[in-house]
């Protein structure tokens, strides 16, 4: 299969299934098939719960399906705290399951925000450790919050 970086388009990328892989860590976010429906990174192996469906709702507002567990990319009990977890839930129908992919300036990297909070994607402390659960967190320009999508 061959991948292709995704080309900015009006809202920031266009529909379709995609990998998300962290530029710090260089791991890939996956639903977390063992214990909990906590989103987490890993390494690459090819499987299902590494691949988004990503949906545009309009005005640049996005949601996020896996494709494995067919569950939406949200933030835990729709949080607007930093440091709360990034979750699955069954539906895409509050502003904690929906999100605005802005690009960095980087080609093909851009930052997730949640539209509830206002927060970006994060993996805590700029961990490069597979496994390590991802969170939302208050802007701050690091790698550690920049993610590269790629078609699939």
């Amino acid at each position: 299969m061959a991948e292709q970086k995704v080309d900015d388009s009006k809202y920031g990328v266009q529909p379709g299934s995609y990998t998300i892989k962290n530029v710090n860590s260089a791991l890939l976010l996956a639903s977390n098939t063992e214990e909990s429906n906590q989103i987490v990174q890993q390494k690459q192996d090819n499987q299902e719960n590494q691949v988004f469906i990503i949906s545009l709702l309009g005005n640049g507002v996005y949601t996020m399906q896996n494709k494995s567990t067919k569950m939406y990319v949200s933030i835990q009990n729709s949080s607007k705290d930093a440091e709360a977890k990034v979750w699955q839930s069954q539906n895409a129908n509050d502003t904690a399951e929906q999100f605005m992919i802005v690009p960095t300036g980087n080609a093909g990297v851009y930052y997730i925000f949640n539209v509830n909070s206002g927060d970006v994607l994060d993996v805590p402390g700029g961990s490069k450790d597979a496994g390590k659960g991802i969170q939302q967190f208050t802007p701050n320009g690091t790698a550690a919050q920049q993610f590269q999508l790629t078609s699939v």
